[in-house]
């Protein structure tokens, strides 16, 4: 790999995780919210909250399916286009398993 390229992956991987901090900052700063605009007591947003880690579980399967076919380059470019397009709906979610599934997508 050359320079150029090596610096250029480099920056890609810096972008990624500064916008998925920024996508993740932006939800934990507005639970409370969502909470009291779901009426969640702390039992049930613990059940809703429990969609994260399961959708991590899961694009890992998904991921070592496709990355075969697609190469990481272009799966994570889909997957930071899909959660960006998607993270708006966890605000707009109206009962828990609605944000349960947000929060696994």
């Amino acid at each position: 790999m050359t320079e150029i390229a090596g610096r250029r992956a480099q920056n890609g991987v810096v972008a990624v995780f500064f916008a998925h901090g920024l996508l993740f900052a932006s939800w934990t700063a507005h639970i409370p919210v969502v909470k009291s605009h779901i009426g969640l007591d702390d039992g049930m947003l613990g059940v809703a909250l429990l969609g994260v880690p399961a959708g991590s579980l899961l694009a890992v399967a998904v991921s070592s399916a496709v990355i075969p076919r697609l190469g990481s380059r272009r799966l994570v470019q889909v997957a930071l286009i899909g959660s960006c397009l998607t993270g708006p709906f966890v605000g707009l979610t109206g009962t828990v398993w609605a944000l349960f599934a947000a929060l696994l997508v």
